[in-house]
């Protein structure tokens, strides 16, 4: 994309001095604007990481925790399974239980906010993948209305 072609222009030690140049600016002062886009590099990398990593499908979609890109059953999908439950917001111990401490350190408020969404308001309410579907892109919707 042209973002990508532009931010790895910016990486490059010496736009800052052609772009002073142009601008009739003293390269110094104005690269100290640039210092931060030496990094990103390393930025792309981390960006690329993270996708390798994130679920790609909810725990009822794929059968567990598809973290990674391997599915596997966590202590919160089999409890739910030995319990009968179609998920965790049907128990009543699901704001305290230890099996979700992962998810709760992971994705913070997120959780307890979806499981809470769908105790209220059944499971459409959240969809894999949605606008929606993290807490704080709700409450940014919310403030934006």
């Amino acid at each position: 994309s042209q973002l990508d072609i532009f931010l790895t222009i910016l990486s490059k030690n010496e736009i800052h001095q052609t772009m002073a140049k142009h601008l009739g600016e003293e390269e110094n002062k104005f690269g100290q604007n640039f210092e931060a886009f030496k990094k990103l590099p390393e930025f792309f990398n981390v960006l690329d990481s993270i996708i390798k990593i994130q679920c790609n499908k909810t725990c009822r979609e794929s059968g567990g925790c598809s973290l990674g890109g391997i599915t596997r059953e966590c202590e919160a999908v089999k409890c739910t399974k030995i319990k009968g439950y179609k998920g965790c917001w049907e128990c009543s111990d699901y704001k305290t239980c230890d099996k979700l401490t992962f998810q709760k350190l992971s994705y913070g408020e997120t959780i307890e906010g979806n499981l809470e969404l769908i105790n209220k308001e059944g499971i459409e309410s959240v969809k894999s993948r949605g606008n929606l579907y993290y807490e704080w892109q709700r409450k940014l919707m919310k403030l934006k209305n």
